[in-house]
């Protein structure tokens, strides 16, 4: 890719990321720039491919994520790391591990912390993103499984623990095709409420899950803490909606067996 990260070089390329520890990555100072991330794959441009593993690193003091797989020449299997954000902070919303713009993968076993935004600019901070659509191919087929999300630490939690965020063209629902996405045996904790922003400024958002997509599994999670214990919608005075299972945009979803507040 080009200095301003565009992929200019198709070709096909494998390499694994393994026991390695990233930190301080990103401005100096840290700042609002979405860029900075601790391990990312990249595979936009046609012709081009990034495979690998990606496992028992640690990463922390990242601007943007912590690991990061975009692109649909992309695909990982990403497990047993330690991602740790800076948050709560209130300069840029983090996510911690991302799998992209029809990038492909599978997230085991990793534990996730501290990505949680507390500022103005309309956003949400995320433990696990899985993120497609809006005009960008969509993620497909991705477990995530046994990960430890946020934990019982103040300042440990992730706004929203798990996102399945694939959308039609226009940003306006679920896809019409299946996602087939899964998150099972999860552990997602958050113990406080401190989003303003993610419902639209003054209205926070927090979730356990988050789901839009067409026939995802949510299976067996063990979702906990007062941050994604539901209470009452955020309103004309501000406040934050908290959900502990949002399917409020997803088609066919199996919400099954979770333990919940």
């Amino acid at each position: 890719m080009d200095n301003s990260g565009d992929s200019v070089s198709p070709g096909a390329t494998s390499v694994d990321v393994t026991n390695s520890t990233i930190t301080n990555i990103g401005e100096n100072p840290f700042n609002g720039s979405q860029h900075g991330v601790a391990i990312y794959y990249h595979a936009f441009a046609t012709g081009s491919s990034v495979t690998g593993t990606i496992s028992g690193n640690t990463a922390s003091k990242y601007q943007k994520g912590g690991i990061v797989v975009n692109g649909p020449g992309s695909s990982a299997s990403v497990s047993g790391n330690t991602v740790t954000g800076q948050g709560p902070v209130d300069y840029i919303a983090q996510n911690g591990i991302q799998i992209g713009f029809g990038a492909a993968g599978q997230i085991m076993r990793n534990t996730v912390t501290k990505n949680s935004y507390i500022g103005d600019n309309d956003a949400s901070s995320t433990g696990v993103s899985i993120y497609g659509g809006c005009g960008y191919p969509l993620v497909t087929g991705v477990q995530i499984v046994k990960n430890a999300i946020g934990s019982t630490t103040p300042a440990d939690g992730n706004d929203i623990g798990v996102a399945l965020a694939n959308y039609d063209a226009g940003c306006d629902g679920p896809p019409s095709t299946a996602t087939n996405n899964k998150v099972i045996n999860n552990t997602i904790t958050n113990t406080e409420t401190t989003n303003v922003s993610g419902d639209t400024y003054p209205c926070g958002y927090q979730a356990g899950i988050l789901d839009s997509g067409v026939n995802d599994k949510l299976i067996n999670n063990d979702i906990s803490g007062v941050g994604y214990t539901p209470a009452a919608t955020c309103g004309s005075s501000g406040g934050t909606t908290v959900v502990t299972i949002d399917t409020s945009s997803t088609t066919a979803a199996k919400v099954h067996a979770n333990t919940v507040p």
